[in-house]
Order: C-alpha cells, then sequence, then structure tokens
C-alpha cells in the first residue's frame, strides 16, 4: 500500500456518503469531503494533522496573501503531481523505507501484538495480572492496510511513554493540540465548507514555518524514515536546530516495523472491512530518536516562569477541555507564561478580517478545536476535544482588553467553582475536610452551566471598542452581568446537589449552615475583587468612615 497513491483515510462527504480517498482527493469538488471519519477521535486527529503536514511541507503558501489567494482548493490534478513527488517516501510495505518505520529491515522479531499500537491498549503486564477490567486486551487481533496506517501515525504523533527507552512524542506523551476549523453549519457563496478549507486554515506561510533554516530541503530531511535511525543509545537528543522544520510533522520515536510475512485474511477488528492482509504483529525496539526543545506549530505551550526560556507542551488534564482554557488557549496569558500554538496566533485575526458577510451564512464562521489524550505517564486515561467559538478584534490593544476581562471571567468562575464544591461538601458531610471521593461531577455540572453565558457575553464584548473610554460602563455592566450568573447558577445546582443525598444523611442545620456559607462567600468581596468590581463598605466600615468625615468637616 502506497499512502499517496491508494485509498485509505476514511472520510464522509457532503452526501452523507462514508468512503475511503486517498490525500489528493480532499481537492475534489463533486460530493466534497467534508470531514474525517474513522470512527476513532484520536484517528481523526492524527489525519488531519497528517493532511495538514502534506500542505506545509509541500504546498507551503510564500506569503499571506497568497495564502488567501488559496484558500479555495486547487484543481485535483495539481494537488494530485505535487503529492506524487514524494510517492516513494510513503510506502506502507515493501523492501524499502516504510512510511513511520524504523530504517533497519533486521529490527528484530516481531513479537507485540498489533493491538499494542493503539494508545489505549493495555500493556502487557496489565494484561498477564488480568487487571485489564475497563478495556480488554486481545479484542483487536488483526487489522486492515489502512488501520495500520492510522495506528503508526496516531502512536508516532501521541506516542506516550511506555518503560525504559520507550520515547514519547515529539510533544511528549499525549500533546493537546489546537487547531482552527469552520463551523461544520457554515455556507460560504451558499456551498458546505469542504475539509480543504479546514485543513488550509491551519497552513502557515514558508517563512513563518520553515524560519531561517540553510540545511537540506528535500524528502531525506523531511521524512525521518528515509535515513539511517537516528537513536537515543547514548542518550543522543534531536532538537529543533539540527532538524529540518517538517520533521514537527513527521517526528518517529517509536523504532517499529510492521509484520507483513505474517498476516491472514478475514475482517479488520478495527473498521470491519474485509482483507486480505490482516496485520497481526510488529517488532519493536527501545530507544529511538529523542526530540526536545520543539516548538509544534499546533500546539500551545507554557514555561514554569515568564523568565524561563524552555517552553513546555501542554497536555489535556483530568475535566476535559472548556471555556476555562479559553483565554490562554487563543490569547495566552498575561504573565506570558503561556503562548497559544503558532497557527493560533498566526491566522485567527487573519481569517477573521477576510471574512465577508455577504458570502458567508453566518457571522461567526470560525471555530477553536482543541483535543488530545489526558495521560496518566503510559496509560491514557481519556480522549478530550471541545469546539469553542472564536472572537478577537485585528487591534492589539483591543485584544489585549479582551484578554484580560475572559481571564478574569475564567477566574472569578473558578473561585465560585470551589465555593460551591467546599459547599456541598459541608451539607454532606459532618467533617467535610475529610470527605472522600471524586466530586468532579459539580465541577462539571458547573462549568457546563456557565460556558454559553460566558460566551454570550464575550460575544458582545468583541462587538466593542474596549481602548474607548465610552466602553468604562459597559464593561462595568458585563462584569456585573458575569458575577450574577455565576451567583445564579451556584446557588441552583447547591439547591440540586446539597439536599440529595439519602434521608437519614440529611441534617437540615447542617444544610442550611452550609448554604450560608455558600451565600457568604458568593457575596463578600473577594469574588468582586476578582472581577475587577468595586467592593461596597459594611456596616463595620462604614462607622468609622463616617466618622472620620464627620472629625474632618469640625
Amino acid at each position: 500500500m502506497n499512502l499517496i497513491d491508494d485509498t485509505w483515510i476514511p472520510v464522509r462527504r457532503h452526501s452523507g456518503i462514508r468512503a475511503l480517498i486517498a490525500p489528493w482527493q480532499i481537492a475534489e469538488s463533486d460530493d466534497p469531503v467534508i470531514a474525517i471519519d474513522s470512527g476513532r477521535p484520536d484517528f481523526d486527529d492524527a489525519l488531519f494533522q497528517f493532511l495538514i503536514g502534506l500542505l506545509q511541507t509541500l504546498c507551503a503558501p510564500t506569503d499571506e496573501l497568497d495564502w488567501a489567494d488559496r484558500l479555495d482548493p486547487p484543481a485535483v490534478e495539481r494537488l494530485r503531481e505535487r503529492f506524487a513527488t514524494v510517492a516513494d517516501a510513503f510506502g506502507l510495505d515493501g523492501d524499502g523505507p516504510r512510511f513511520m518505520q524504523d530504517f533497519d529491515a533486521r529490527l528484530g522479531p516481531a513479537e507485540n501484538d498489533i493491538d499494542s499500537l493503539l494508545i489505549e491498549a493495555p500493556g502487557g503486564q496489565t494484561k498477564r495480572n488480568n487487571a485489564d477490567h475497563f478495556i480488554k486486551g486481545g479484542l483487536v487481533g488483526g487489522i486492515c492496510p489502512a488501520c495500520a496506517a492510522q495506528a503508526l501515525l496516531t502512536l508516532n504523533t501521541n506516542a506516550p511513554a511506555g518503560g525504559a527507552g520507550i520515547r514519547t512524542s515529539l510533544r511528549g506523551g499525549g500533546p493537546l493540540t489546537t487547531l482552527l476549523r469552520f463551523d461544520p453549519q457554515a455556507r460560504r457563496d451558499g456551498q458546505p465548507v469542504m475539509l480543504w478549507h479546514d485543513l488550509w486554515l491551519n497552513v502557515l506561510t514558508r517563512q513563518r514555518f520553515f524560519g531561517h533554516w540553510h540545511g537540506a530541503d528535500d524528502a531525506r530531511a523531511w521524512f525521518p524514515w528515509l535515513s539511517p535511525t537516528r537513536t537515543s543509545e547514548k542518550n543522543e537528543q534531536i532538537t529543533a536546530a539540527d532538524a529540518h522544520p517538517a520533521v514537527a510533522f513527521w517526528a518517529t520515536p517509536r523504532r517499529i516495523r510492521l509484520d507483513w510475512s505474517s498476516t491472514t485474511a478475514g475482517h479488520c477488528d478495527l473498521c470491519g472491512a474485509e482483507s486480505e492482509r490482516l496485520v497481526q504483529r510488529y517488532a519493536s525496539r527501545p530507544r529511538g530518536a529523542n526530540y526536545t526543545t520543539w516548538l509544534h506549530p499546533l500546539s500551545p505551550y507554557y514555561r514554569l516562569k515568564a523568565t524561563s526560556t524552555e517552553w513546555l507542551p501542554q497536555h489535556p488534564q483530568p475535566g476535559g477541555i472548556g471555556y476555562r482554557h479559553w483565554p490562554e488557549l487563543l490569547f495566552g496569558d498575561e504573565a506570558s507564561t503561556r503562548r497559544p500554538a503558532a497557527v493560533i496566533v498566526e491566522k485567527t485575526d487573519r481569517v477573521l478580517g477576510e471574512v465577508d458577510p455577504q458570502r458567508w451564512n453566518t457571522g461567526l464562521p470560525l471555530q477553536l478545536w482543541a483535543g488530545g489524550y489526558d495521560m496518566d505517564n503510559m496509560k491514557a486515561r481519556c480522549w478530550y476535544e471541545a469546539r469553542m467559538p472564536v472572537f478577537t478584534s485585528g487591534k492589539p490593544e483591543v485584544r489585549k482588553e479582551l484578554r484580560h476581562l475572559s481571564a478574569q471571567f475564567v477566574e472569578a468562575a473558578g473561585l465560585v467553582r470551589a465555593c460551591l464544591g467546599s459547599a456541598v461538601r459541608a451539607a454532606w458531610f459532618a467533617r467535610p475536610a475529610d470527605a472522600k471521593g471524586d466530586f468532579g461531577f459539580l465541577d462539571r455540572a458547573f462549568w457546563d452551566a456557565t460556558e454559553t453565558p460566558f460566551f454570550r457575553l464575550v460575544q458582545t464584548l468583541s462587538g466593542i471598542d474596549l481602548t474607548r473610554d465610552a466602553s468604562d460602563a459597559l464593561r462595568l455592566q458585563a462584569r456585573e452581568s458575569w458575577l450574577q450568573t455565576l451567583r445564579t447558577t451556584a446557588r441552583h445546582l447547591f439547591d440540586l446537589w446539597a439536599d440529595s443525598g439519602g434521608f437519614d444523611a440529611r441534617k437540615p442545620e447542617r444544610l442550611a449552615a452550609a448554604r450560608d456559607q455558600l451565600g457568604g462567600q458568593l457575596n463578600g468581596p473577594k469574588l468582586r475583587t476578582v472581577l475587577g468590581l468595586p467592593v461596597p463598605l459594611n456596616e463595620k466600615d462604614r462607622k468609622p468612615a463616617r466618622r472620620a468625615r464627620k472629625e474632618s468637616s469640625t
């Protein structure tokens, strides 16, 4: 199988038909491809990045004007010819170099079951100890070549830790990826948004992506598997300074070769398709390429303090992805310890500036997509992803103020969420500090209930010139509105959950005390301070103030 020439990428066309396509078919306009549809979100994400990588490596625009001119897809044959120039590097099997596989054909015996390519699969020790309670081992015994390619790609893109010498991906184990995408319901000139449009949104100009790279600029420099494997037997590292920028999309930290000598016929255990060659095993070896200090264009980064020079890739955490992450993923933070993905920084304002309301059926066609694995070392806890609207401004000063306001809203929401959790535990338990168990459902309920009001409020603010003095009253009104939303939501969720325990556990006096505790926190000065709102003087503070005014008047 050749991954440029053959059909292997599962997609959904505008008509609803699901099909397998070759990469160049993303430019087809007759019943166009509108989405990748493998049935697995991790495969979908990896395939999306694969196609962006092809476009970035082979079709990067010269400048922003060139990028805008090419927002609509090229002629199919033209794209096919361009991709065909690297087809020799994309063979999945055969005697020569193989896509994302080790250069050494004698890597070793094929001792690994094929399901080990799947990130969520239980490890060998887990299966030996019969501890694979939730995700059973042995359910995937053979997969078709198309799924084998997808699994191999997904593993190298997200590679988690796996024991001594098992290298993680270029962005660490289970990186967070952020992309720009069009609203699936958007229509441009009455036509559906194609997968091409979503992909092209995330392609940078040559100068921005390739920078000042002066080394080799050919397939051997782009695709690591075309050359002898750069290992880390002696803890060698591969940095962005000594490898082509395109390696960000094609890194191969795992030393793997699929075993094509012992395939069997049957139905693929992942997609169900019938195949004459189901891959069952693969060979592997530790201490593959060890990538460090890279800045991938599709990932956000953080550093431990503003003076640090080391940027670390962000990773999804328990609890999922939501509006509480939105300001940092889109704008970064005021402390300069968070930086959005390069494509978010470079493209957001540019694309919104290009949006002609006359050509779109919606004034807000752009979305921020964020997703990735939440990993606990080598164990996949969950796959998280989220789509969120994009609101911003082409004026740096306005964008800065919008970042500040949205970050304030998120900080205040985090404070109220903590107060809500504390109050519910106080209602349920005589000693809430000693309460055991997972209270994450309270957090999720709170974030879900406040997400729509948050984006509605930010959308309103994004349409205002926040640098003008006339906007002061509107900003104050927005802060007061958000405060009221947080108070109302917290009280509602408290009443919903606090009195929901068993009859024997209910203590009216404890419930009343917990409600008073929450009310005091919701109406206290700390929340108003976080939101930048004036804090009214309480009665105790008013008396000294009145005395001071009286004394000053005599």
